[in-house]
């Protein structure tokens, strides 16, 4: 149970324990947890050039508990700035006490104050769960497909 969550955004001294939460939301969605690589994601978030940004949810002891990663985007059908979240998990224990909700409220705050007009993310296919999460927000589902394009034929795209 977590008791006074707090919602903030994450410091460099979170990298080591959100890695640990990227990891567990790999394995949730049957990804590789060795993937995630504390390094480039200290770089990533905190770096000279950022990527992206983040949010944490810490319990009442300072436990890293969920996160929110995001960053800006843009719509060209829409001709607007959006942005995107990421990534969004939260800790099995910690479920049910409105951190999901309150991640993604601060990530279209952080967004709202960057000029976006919306924010947009996928999901698997697969999880009902979060569907009926981001229903619950009023989240339209969108017939969109997700792509992926890394490794060779990432590298043989560039190469032209």
């Amino acid at each position: 149970m977590v008791s006074q969550p707090i919602i903030r955004p994450a410091q460099p001294d979170d990298v080591a324990a959100l890695a640990d939460l990227i990891r567990a939301l790999n394995i949730y969605e049957g990804d590789r947890a060795e993937t995630v690589d504390a390094g480039a994601l200290a770089e990533q978030l905190f770096g000279q050039a950022p990527a992206a940004s983040a949010f944490v949810a810490a319990d009442a002891q300072g436990n890293l508990v969920g996160y929110a990663i995001y960053s800006d985007a843009y719509d060209g059908k829409c001709t607007m700035r959006v942005t995107h979240l990421n990534d969004l998990f939260v800790t099995q224990a910690a479920r049910g006490f409105g951190l999901g909700r309150s991640l993604v409220a601060a990530v279209a705050r952080a967004g709202r104050a960057r000029g976006a007009q919306a924010v947009w993310w996928t999901s698997l296919a697969s999880n009902a769960r979060a569907h009926a999460f981001y229903d619950k927000l009023g989240a339209s589902r969108t017939p969109i497909v997700a792509h992926w394009l890394e490794g060779e034929a990432f590298e043989r795209l560039i190469a032209g």
